[in-house]
């Protein structure tokens, strides 16, 4: 339990930075966890594809056709197009689409695909190949959770990028922030041109910018 414990607690976020640094390191890993979790139990529960096979297969071979093209052998043909008869178009048209030939046409998540398999019976030696037409509702999951990443990622960049600069400009902005944490605690007064010069030179010269970043995290 005493490990277990330290694993969960390495698990929180530590609050000694600031917001956009928890997006980074905490909250964005694990919306990651989150989504591909889900997304790996969405492939074995339910029906991540589905196949309109011929009418003389039993439910054995349509529960065969789905599994065997589910992970093996999908590929995406507009509806407009016809299916190629020659076995070396087909295989062909594979080979483009592996090679990333055609994605602008196939599409990033396709919906509806097709799928060849051979089938043999078992006392003719002779082989013939069967086209199924397939429907990945899964991938309507995979697009949402892509589109909702693709712009968290975006928004986290920029917030990144206007932290970096804020951060960048942390040092003009030193001497206001630790005057205004002075006149809280009426330490200083407002116009008092010697108290001014020493919080300059008590900023500048001993806290600096490692002592106002920690006045930060504390603040």
């Amino acid at each position: 339990m005493f490990f277990l414990d330290k694993f969960l607690q390495g698990l929180k976020p530590q609050f000694d930075d600031d917001v956009v640094d928890r997006l980074n390191y905490y909250y964005t890993p694990m919306l990651f966890i989150v989504f591909a979790l889900t997304l790996s139990a969405k492939q074995y529960v339910g029906q991540p594809i589905q196949c309109w096979i011929p009418a003389q297969f039993t439910g054995a071979w349509e529960q065969y056709s789905e599994n065997y093209c589910f992970v093996q052998n999908t590929y995406f043909l507009p509806l407009n197009h016809y299916i190629p008869q020659d076995i070396e178009q087909r295989e062909e048209r594979e080979i483009d689409l592996a090679m990333g030939l055609e994605w602008h046409e196939s599409g990033h998540f396709p919906r509806v695909t097709m799928c060849d398999f051979e089938v043999r019976v078992l006392g003719n030696k002779h082989r013939h190949t069967v086209g199924v037409q397939c429907v990945l509702m899964i991938n309507m999951f995979n697009e949402k959770v892509f589109l909702f990443v693709w712009w968290w990622l975006l928004l986290i960049g920029i917030a990144t990028l206007f932290s970096l600069v804020y951060w960048l400009t942390t040092p003009k902005q030193s001497v206001p922030f630790i005057r205004q944490y002075l006149r809280v605690y009426h330490l200083v007064k407002q116009d008092d041109q010697n108290v001014t010069v020493a919080v300059d030179k008590f900023v500048h010269h001993y806290l600096r910018s490692d002592g106002v970043f920690l006045l930060r995290l504390i603040g």
